[in-house]
């Protein structure tokens, strides 16, 4: 008896750490994102930076150079049409002039999907695995005529958020990026699913200052699809979306297919009653444990 019940709460415990394993994970990498964001906050300013930094003599990481190395980046993009973009390597890269690629170039601030993480520049896995990052042969994320950065990242993985929620995104949405030097504010302009292959809906649009937001769908897909939201600074005051190819030509609405809000909710659901299946368990296994305490106690009274 005594073996038994010993070997149940072990397979109670063990099923459980298997089972929270993802809940913990997710806690870890929340925590290490804030630590970055943190991080980020606490340098300041460029200007406040470049203050301090000139009275110390010290160098600086992200300086006024960087950034008018960044809009001649974003220039030269739009001027070649994004020639290297074409080529699935391509969006891991990360400008030479970079001072260091592992540090975020920002924050990505999405109010309407209580999301923000740091932004980094190269899809890799390790910038994907932190947070968001602008896909190498875009624009870099420091506005500006005729760029569009693309941003990336998880739809949700080890059961973090990353852009899990993308599709609570309606049109007059704010999002924020927080760079160096300045704060950006895009507002959702429009949303639709393209193929992963369909790298032309996700290029610099003449005359325009977007930010694009990307993720697979729909949700646990293994990247089927890709869900696009397309951002427009606000300040720029432009009119409504066009389309990439011909640049003239309104979009036309599309019906979003496969929407994932169900599926995550019937995911969060289903983790409820597993923890209720498990706290259920444990109260049982008490019980069993008191029951044979008991009997313990009595034989010895005996």
């Amino acid at each position: 008896m005594k073996k038994r019940l010993l070997c149940g709460i072990l397979l109670i415990a063990l099923g459980a750490g298997v089972y929270f394993y993802p809940d913990w994970s997710a806690v870890r990498t929340k925590h290490q994102q804030e630590q970055v964001i943190r991080q980020f906050q606490s340098e300041g300013s460029i200007s406040d930076m470049q203050q301090e930094q000139e009275a110390e003599n010290e160098d600086t990481v992200w300086t006024e150079t960087v950034l008018e190395q960044s809009k001649a980046y974003n220039e030269t993009l739009f001027e070649t049409e994004q020639a290297a973009f074409r080529d699935a390597e391509a969006v891991k890269v990360v400008p030479d002039f970079f001072p260091d690629a592992r540090e975020p170039i920002g924050i990505l601030s999405i109010p309407a999907m209580d999301c923000t993480l740091p932004l980094y520049v190269g899809a890799t896995d390790a910038h994907l695995n932190l947070g968001t990052a602008v896909l190498g042969g875009t624009s870099l994320p420091v506005g500006g005529k005729n760029t569009n950065s693309v941003i990336a990242a998880h739809r949700g993985w080890k059961n973090g958020k990353y852009f899990k929620e993308i599709e609570k995104l309606r049109p007059g949405n704010a999002v924020f990026v927080e760079n160096p030097w300045e704060t950006l504010c895009y507002k959702v302009e429009a949303c639709e699913v393209i193929a992963p292959t369909d790298s032309e809906r996700l290029k610099i649009q003449e005359g325009r200052d977007m930010l694009t937001l990307i993720t697979c769908h729909p949700y646990r897909s293994h990247g089927a699809s890709r869900y696009v939201v397309y951002c427009v600074r606000t300040e720029s005051g432009q009119g409504s979306f066009t389309v990439t190819e011909s640049g003239d030509e309104k979009r036309e609405e599309q019906p979003i297919e496969d929407a994932s809000t169900p599926d995550i909710q019937r995911e969060l659901w289903c983790r409820r009653i597993g923890v209720c299946l498990i706290l259920g368990c444990i109260c049982m296994a008490c019980v069993q444990t008191g029951k044979h305490l008991r009997k313990k106690q009595r034989r010895k009274k005996a």
